[in-house]
């Protein structure tokens, strides 16, 4: 998983310097943008692939969280894929992709719009539910329709999508 992080994240992250650019060779698929925001005095990880917007909310984050952020990740991403449907070859796809992470400095404004968009849906969700439920909110957001690209898409169909394409290009290459 490539996380191309805000400078919240790389604060929280403690990357030194101005952080390191992302390299030309890498594969897109798995590009995530990754930002952090404060919610009643909780840190809030969010996490929206670049393609499709699918985004993950992670609620309550502490120092402690930060030195198995890696797993935290990939258990609230495997929920989400289960809990939104996407098939099984494909999340063995999206599961590989995310056993290594690289944590690099890109923007892109579009993304961050969007990002910052799904942000104000979670709060609001968070604001007028009894209890924050983070799993359930991302689910709900990534059902919502966003523009991506001057269309409207829905996330989570938009993901599954890809990612079918993406899981056949590569067992097409590696075969």
């Amino acid at each position: 998983m490539i996380i191309l992080y805000t400078k919240k994240l790389q604060e929280l992250l403690e990357i030194p310097g101005r952080g390191i650019p992302l390299p030309e060779a890498s594969n897109e698929d798995a590009y995530w943008h990754g930002n952090i925001f404060i919610y009643k005095r909780k840190k809030v990880l969010q996490l929206t692939h670049e393609k499709t917007r699918y985004t993950i909310f992670i609620h309550g984050i502490t120092k402690k969280d930060i030195k198995n952020i890696d797993k935290l990740i990939v258990d609230n991403l495997k929920h989400n894929l289960l809990k939104d449907g996407v098939p099984l070859s494909d999340m063995i796809y999206i599961l590989n992709l995310s056993n290594a992470f690289s944590f690099f400095k890109r923007t892109d404004r579009k993304v961050l719009g969007t990002m910052n968009n799904m942000r104000d849906i979670y709060e609001h969700l968070c604001e007028t539910n009894s209890t924050i439920d983070d799993k359930l909110f991302s689910h709900f957001i990534n059902n919502m329709l966003f523009q991506v690209d001057g269309k409207y898409k829905d996330p989570a169909i938009a993901f599954k999508e890809y990612m079918c394409e993406a899981t056949l290009a590569y067992n097409f290459i590696k075969e």
